[in-house]
């Protein structure tokens, strides 16, 4: 899991160091969202619960919306973390964070936030398929 969201800052309609920041995340909390984050990885996805694909393709690149606990209670109050998740690769980067509580008022992503989601999605699948062409003419020679 990378908590660098740099690469995408061009589309991101998150700034994950300003949200780390607002939000007073230290780095044990941080650790602590990480392992939540990848133990939700692992059980797979998408699920209704916990791991929802907001855009993409889960067996490609996709940004999903994982919810996690806090040191409170459950996921309904909890965080949101915006993970671009990229399979052939192996990793996901944290795009950004939102904190939500139960009965909190509505925390839905805007239409923009979504279309700028798809973007990342739409560059980083661009990118993944111009370095498997460059690898296969590499094969050829």
């Amino acid at each position: 899991m990378v908590f660098d969201d740099s690469p995408f800052k061009e589309y991101n309609p998150f700034n994950l160091q300003s949200d780390l920041k607002k939000l007073s995340i230290n780095d044990s909390l941080l650790l602590e969202i990480k392992i939540k984050l990848e133990e939700e990885l692992e059980k797979g996805g998408p699920r209704k619960d916990a791991l929802r694909c907001i855009c993409g393709s889960i067996v490609s690149i996709f940004v999903s919306d994982i919810r996690c606990s806090d040191e409170h209670g459950g996921k309904s109050s909890g965080y949101r973390v915006f993970v671009l998740i990229v399979p052939d690769l192996k990793r996901g980067y944290v795009l950004g964070i939102i904190r939500h509580h139960h009965k909190q008022q509505d925390t839905s992503l805007s239409r923009h936030a979504k279309n700028q989601f798809r973007e990342i999605v739409k560059q980083v699948e661009s990118l993944m398929n111009l370095t498997k062409k460059e690898k296969n003419y590499g094969h050829r020679n």
